[in-house]
């Protein structure tokens, strides 16, 4: 408990050191940044590298980020310094250079200087000079480009897409024809059946409705295609209401018809359900054994 104490109090001390390191450089700021005084701003970056040495000893983030924004005060003051340091160094200035080139291709004539006239001969000489101070000749290099700035302006070219001619649909008579040839098969099968089950299930005014197995109805023991359009079918009139299915006592699902349900007929609300099943062709024969089915309920239709 004493280490930790003395652990924060330790991180606390940097953090004061830090506050009045920086405080202190910002008031001497303008000593620290005269170039005659420099040992000022290198005592100031030494006792910032002390502190930090503790800040790495104790791995303090707040310290560390005081560190940073310390540093960022020295290199400005560093910069400052720097920019009022005078030097003696010679400064190139090249319109000195060019005045001084033009006097001694001329011969190192006081004339005008914008009515005098370069030799060829003066060049030549100007060359043979500079050879003198170079240990191989410079390669030439061709420029590439031009020397303007400008960017060449890039033309537009509006490309028009030509009207196409509406050209009126062409309708697919003949699909159009199959769809509704097949709509009325359906819906004549779907007739045909309905009837074929009130004939099985004594389906009449005043009598009891007698219900039939599901399977002994569209199972045809000829023929395993005509079996899935009998279901299919079937389908149809259970959709539409008029043929209801349910499970007997044994667990089996027998049809029989029935009339179709109609809106507000009843108070309570009436949920629709969806059964699936699948039925392979090895499943289609099993039934056809267990059941011992030899005709069709529903005749075979022809191909």
């Amino acid at each position: 408990m004493a280490d930790e104490v003395d652990y924060h109090q330790k991180k606390r001390d940097i953090r004061r050191q830090y506050r009045a390191l920086t405080s202190e450089t910002q008031k001497n700021r303008h000593e620290l940044i005269n170039p005659e005084s420099t040992a000022g701003l290198h005592d100031v970056l030494d006792k910032a590298n002390r502190l930090f040495d503790d800040v790495k000893l104790f791995k303090g983030t707040r310290e560390a980020a005081m560190d940073s924004a310390f540093l960022v005060i020295a290199s400005s003051l560093g910069k400052q310094s720097a920019q009022k340091l005078h030097t003696d160094l010679v400064m190139f200035d090249p319109r000195e250079y060019v005045e001084k080139l033009k006097t001694y291709l001329s011969g190192r004539s006081l004339e005008n200087t914008e009515n005098r006239n370069i030799t060829v001969e003066a060049w030549r000489n100007l060359g043979k000079e500079a050879r003198l101070h170079f240990r191989k000749a410079p390669a030439s290099h061709s420029l590439l480009g031009s020397f303007g700035h400008d960017q060449p302006k890039k033309d537009r070219q509006i490309i028009r897409k030509k009207d196409k001619e509406i050209v009126p649909t062409a309708v697919p008579k003949q699909l159009t024809s199959v769809v509704q040839s097949h709509q009325e098969v359906t819906t004549e099968e779907v007739g045909k059946i309905m009837a074929i089950l009130q004939q099985y299930t004594n389906c009449s005014e005043g009598s009891e409705v007698d219900p039939v197995s599901f399977f002994e109805f569209v199972i045809n023991p000829q023929s395993f295609g005509q079996t899935i359009e009998n279901i299919f079918y079937v389908s149809f009139l259970v959709k539409d209401g008029h043929v209801k299915v349910e499970l007997d006592g044994d667990g089996l699902p027998v049809i029989f018809p029935c009339e179709p349900y109609k809106e507000g007929q009843s108070r309570q609300a009436v949920g629709k359900k969806q059964f699936m099943f699948s039925l392979t062709m090895e499943k289609w024969r099993e039934i056809i054994e267990v059941m011992g089915l030899e005709e069709p309920l529903i005749p075979t239709r022809d191909e």
